[in-house]
C-alpha cells in the first residue's frame, strides 16, 4: 500500500511525458531537422540559389525551432530540445542586428523624406499609390514596377514633382524616380547582363549633391535569374562605390539582409541598411494578413555620410508589396 503509484507511461504522477504519440513526435523531430538543415544552407546561399531561398526564413525558422525546444523540453527530450535550441540561437544571433546599432536621433527639419513603393505591374489601383504619396509627402519617390498608366495617373503629382527619370514597362521591371530637388544629371542605365532599367539621378539638395539609384533585379528562381541577378546587385555595388559623395541605393532588392549575396553587397558598395536597429520590417508577400510570414526584400541603402532619422512600413496600396518610407539627413558641407 505504500508503493508508489505510476501512470500508464511508467512515469511517476507529477513528472508525465507531455502527451503527444510516438508518431507526432516524429513528425516534429522531422520538421525540426528540415528547419535546422535551412538554417545550415542559407550560409551557403553565394554556392546555388536553392541554398540562397532558404536564408530568406530566418524569423520563421526563429519561431518554429523556438517552440520546438520548449515542446522537446515539456517531453523531457532533452538532446533534441538542445538541437532546436542551438540552431534557434543561430538564426537569432544572424537576426539580432535587426534591432541593434540604430542612430536614434530625431528627426530634424531639414530631413529629407524618401518613398520606395513597388506598386504590383498587375495593380490597376493607381488612386492608392497617388493618394500614399500624397499623404506621405515624400521629397524623393522611387516608384518601381512602374507602368505607362500608372506615370499618367503619377501626372497630376507634376507641380510637386517636375523632376522625373523613368522607363516604364508593363512588365514587373518598369522603374521611376520622382524628386523635388532639381536634377544635375539623370539617366537610365542597364546594369548586369538583364536588360532590366535602373534609374540614376544627382540630386542637389542645399550645397550637397545626392545620388540616387533606383533598380529591380530578377527574382533569384532558377539558376538562370539566380545569375541575372546576382551580377545586377554586383553592377549596382560597383557602380555606387564609383559615386563621389552621398549616394543611395533603393529598390525591391529580391533579397533579404539574411542572404549572403546582400552582405556582399553591403561589403562591395560600402552601403549601409536604414533598416539596422529598426525591426525586420517585412514588406512581401501581401495580402497575406500574418506578418510572420513576410520577409524583407524592399531596401533603402545609403552611404555613411547620410543619417536614417526614422523608417516604417507604409499602408496597403493593393500591391504585393507594402512600401517603405525612410527618413534621412544630409549634413551641409560646412558642418
Amino acid at each position: 500500500c505504500n508503493a508508489q503509484a505510476e501512470t500508464p507511461s511508467g512515469l511517476p504522477p507529477g513528472r508525465r511525458r507531455y502527451g503527444f504519440s510516438r508518431g507526432l513526435w516524429g513528425l516534429i523531430i522531422v520538421a525540426m531537422l528540415v528547419l535546422c538543415a535551412f538554417t545550415a544552407t542559407g550560409f551557403l546561399g553565394g554556392i546555388w540559389w536553392v541554398f540562397d531561398l532558404t536564408a530568406n526564413f530566418r524569423v520563421q525558422y526563429l519561431a518554429c525551432l523556438g517552440v520546438a525546444a520548449i515542446l522537446f523540453l515539456l517531453g523531457r527530450k532533452w538532446r533534441w530540445a538542445v538541437v532546436a535550441g542551438v540552431f534557434a540561437l543561430v538564426n537569432f544571433v544572424e537576426i539580432l542586428p535587426s534591432f541593434t546599432g540604430a542612430d536614434r536621433r530625431a528627426a530634424s527639419p531639414n530631413s529629407i523624406r524618401v518613398l520606395l513603393a513597388n506598386v504590383f505591374s498587375s495593380n490597376k489601383q493607381h488612386d492608392k499609390v497617388r493618394k500614399l504619396i500624397r499623404s506621405v509627402d515624400p521629397d524623393i519617390v522611387v516608384v518601381v514596377e512602374a507602368t505607362a498608366s500608372l506615370m499618367k495617373e503619377l501626372s497630376s503629382l507634376e507641380g510637386d514633382y517636375s523632376h522625373v527619370v523613368c522607363r516604364p514597362r508593363e512588365d514587373a521591371f518598369g522603374i521611376a524616380l520622382l524628386s523635388r530637388f532639381p536634377f544635375e544629371k539623370s539617366e537610365i542605365l542597364e546594369l548586369g547582363d538583364a536588360g532590366i532599367p535602373t534609374a540614376v539621378a544627382r540630386v542637389r539638395i542645399g550645397d550637397r549633391e545626392l545620388t540616387l539609384v533606383a533598380t529591380h533585379p530578377l527574382p533569384p528562381i532558377g539558376s538562370a535569374r539566380y545569375g541575372y541577378r546576382n551580377r545586377q546587385l554586383a553592377a549596382a555595388a560597383d557602380y555606387v562605390r564609383s559615386v563621389k559623395g552621398p549616394v543611395m541605393l533603393i529598390g525591391d532588392l529580391n533579397t533579404t539582409p539574411w542572404s549572403p549575396l546582400f552582405k556582399k553587397l553591403l561589403r562591395r558598395s560600402g552601403l549601409r541598411d536604414s533598416r539596422r536597429g529598426r525591426g525586420i520590417q517585412a514588406t512581401w508577400p501581401i495580402p497575406t494578413r500574418l506578418p510572420l510570414f513576410r520577409i524583407p526584400i524592399d531596401h533603402v541603402l545609403h552611404s555613411p555620410e547620410i543619417t536614417v532619422v526614422h523608417r516604417e512600413v507604409g499602408a496597403d496600396i493593393g500591391s504585393d508589396h507594402l512600401p517603405v518610407i525612410v527618413e534621412f539627413s544630409l549634413e551641409s558641407r560646412g558642418r
